[in-house]
């Protein structure tokens, strides 16, 4: 193989499409393509690893996660400048699926935010031949424009693919290494006496890493390198060259120049019109320091510099407006939801009563094939949190998006004798502690431990509920203030323990916290609508029905597809730095006046009567829900009390 490959970049007769596709037959691994990505929020900690290792440990301390199944879609991780980990993956699907999961690397959780590959090892017959790696790319990274850019260069590029594989994996590290058909380093590759240590390809900056690699001696200026191969300079000229040449008029010049002039910066190589005869370029000019002494910037181009003398303001800048309120259509285009429920029967319902003392039930969904290629590209906002703050996602989801989401969802029905070994494993894995974390004040380990294992949720849940009621309101109340010191920091996000502490400068204990919520203005009075239900039993109800939800039908929360579906409505989450997300009161209402959520609330009251369920009867049939976007959350004082904001108006 690697001879037939040699033959071909060799012959100046073969096309670069040709040279591509023996590239790809001599791959000895399919390669996956990056399609979406999604963000791990793990600051800088993970700073001082290579992505190989970061990637290499995510496989070894997820395979029991919830969401392994998705693995075999990673492809690669990148760590950008301002923090946190950007993971690659093949899906859409996967990215949509890992939102608001949690991710173990190197023995310490972090929270989520939105192949087999191409071997880059050098393989038999290609030891000894010179290579160049580039590192840091991206999954956008342009190998097949590359490829032509260097033969164009007359540097004979015989392979490429990226440098190593995980072991026993599909994922890859982000360096990209190109082999050439000699042993020596072409000699379009020596930029100013020096092998080429940087690349400038398609507007981004690459380090590159030629074989027996060497530092240079000389500095780098504003961060461009004296070797760098900046092929978006040189095959601009080349344009430009071509462009002059060919045309049968001459623009009109001045004593500045041509009319058109393409700027190059001073440590770039230069190159012929051709690009065939170029060598090793002379030592740019040194630049002439200002009259402050300072060097000129080289990525600056003097064309787009503004010109002080040609400037004259028209008036004085005025204070950026703050944004207006977002309404529902600025959230979505007008035919998005419905075009999702013109889509008949996409799903049904099933409910699973499972054998045991106390009452579990849970909910499956069947979900129909979809002809995607008929469905509109209608679109809707989402958020995501990155650099612990809820922000809007860059990129909307598409319907086909969501559609792909509710598939994913589908479940087979388990068998009974499968229910009772789940069961059984479910029941043995439960500890003392399990029943105790309202007690303990362990807000963040409660939400997250029943995502985790939602039939053990279940199972602690409904053992409260009907053993110990004081412990299940207990256990209510304290996802209840979770809720409430989320808000209070929107959009920001923040852990409970740091956020008690800011509002309350105190430790948070379940007796203090009683005794807060025992004071009189610690709550507003409850609005009229309310049936005469108090406000904090309304928000512990809120909160009972987002508890039975998460154990109950754990996939609701993985992805906005079920909530839009359902609701009708965007989502709008709560975000939990050390833990999942959860929905807020405009979320949670929309889903408890849904088909969906009556149907759970009428189970509830068969299986667990009592008062919350009554209260969340109430609220369905009044149709009361808060005002668009609206919460409680904590005003920050001598004597924190909550009240109605809108926090989520940025």
């Amino acid at each position: 193989m690697v001879e037939k490959l040699l033959a071909l970049a060799q012959d100046e007769t073969c096309d670069d499409d040709s040279l591509l596709r023996a590239i790809a037959e001599a791959t000895p691994y399919e390669q996956k393509v990056g399609k979406a990505t999604f963000w791990v929020e793990t600051g800088t900690s993970l700073a001082s690893f290579k992505d190989d290792q970061i990637i290499a440990a995510i496989f070894e301390a997820n395979q029991d996660a919830d969401w392994a199944c998705h693995l075999d879609n990673f492809v690669m991780v990148n760590q950008p400048r301002g923090g946190d980990l950007v993971v690659t993956v093949a899906e859409e699907a996967t990215k949509l699926a890992m939102i608001g999961q949690t991710m173990r690397i190197l023995d310490t959780s972090y929270s989520v935010i939105t192949p087999p590959t191409g071997a880059g090892g050098a393989s038999r017959g290609l030891d000894n031949r010179f290579y160049v790696d580039i590192t840091n790319i991206r999954y956008n990274f342009d190998s097949v424009e590359l490829m032509k850019a260097l033969r164009r260069l007359k540097t004979m590029p015989l392979f490429q693919g990226f440098r190593s594989t995980i072991a026993g994996t599909s994922c890859h590290t982000n360096a990209w290494r190109i082999y050439f058909c000699t042993d020596d380093i072409p000699t379009n590759l020596i930029i100013n006496n020096h092998p080429v240590d940087q690349l400038r390809f398609q507007g981004v900056t690459y380090a590159v890493y030629a074989k027996l690699y060497t530092p240079s001696r000389v500095p780098k200026r504003g961060g461009r390198s004296h070797h760098c191969l900046d092929l978006d300079s040189m095959f601009a000229t080349a344009r430009a060259a071509q462009e002059q040449t060919s045309s049968s008029k001459r623009t009109r010049t001045t004593n500045g120049g041509p009319a058109s002039q393409y700027h190059q910066d001073e440590d770039t190589v230069g190159a012929d019109a051709d690009m065939g005869g170029a060598s090793n370029p002379a030592p740019p000019a040194e630049p002439t320091p200002t009259p402050d002494g300072q060097l000129p910037n080289p990525f600056e181009d003097p064309t787009l510099m503004e010109v002080e003398e040609y400037t004259t303001p028209k008036r004085t800048t005025k204070r950026k407006e703050r944004e207006p309120t977002l309404t529902l259509a600025d959230w979505v285009t007008p035919n998005f939801f419905d075009d999702l429920h013109s889509i008949p029967d996409i799903a049904k319902w099933h409910v699973d009563k499972w054998g045991y003392t106390k009452p579990i039930t849970t909910y499956r969904v069947a979900v129909r094939d979809v002809d995607c290629s008929t469905i509109s590209d209608s679109l809707v906002k989402r958020m995501y949190i990155k650099n612990k703050r809820l922000e809007w996602h860059p990129d909307n989801m598409t319907l086909k998006q969501v559609i792909s989401a509710l598939q994913e969802a589908d479940q087979p029905e388990v068998s009974p004798a499968s229910q009772q070994v789940q069961l059984q494993e479910a029941i043995q894995d439960m500890t003392p502690e399990s029943l105790t974390l309202a007690q303990r004040v362990k807000p963040e380990e409660l939400w997250l431990g029943l995502h985790r294992s939602p039939l053990q949720g279940n199972v602690t849940l409904s053992t409260l509920y009907s053993d110990d009621p004081a412990g299940f309101d207990q256990t209510v109340r304290l996802h209840s203030w979770h809720r409430w010191i989320a808000s209070s920091y929107l959009p920001h996000s923040t852990t409970f323990l740091q956020g008690f502490r800011t509002i309350f400068h105190d430790k948070p204990s379940w007796a203090y916290m009683q005794a807060i919520c025992g004071t009189s203005d610690f709550i507003p009075t409850a609005p009229a609508g309310a049936n005469a239900t108090t406000l904090l039993e309304l928000e512990d109800a809120l909160s009972v029905f987002e508890l039975w939800l998460a154990v109950q039908m754990n996939w609701l929360h993985k992805s906005d597809a079920w909530l839009l579906y359902l609701t009708s409505k965007p989502v709008v989450w709560l975000p939990a730095q050390r833990s999942v997300r959860m929905l807020s009161p405009t979320t949670l209402f929309a889903l408890l006046h849904s088909d969906l959520g009556r149907k759970v609330v009428s189970q509830l009251s068969a299986s667990h009567p009592g008062k919350w369920t009554s209260i969340l009867e109430a609220i369905i049939s009044s149709g009361y829900s808060y005002q668009e976007n609206s919460m409680l959350l904590f005003v920050p004082g001598d004597s924190p009390s909550l009240t109605f904001g809108t926090p989520l108006l940025y």
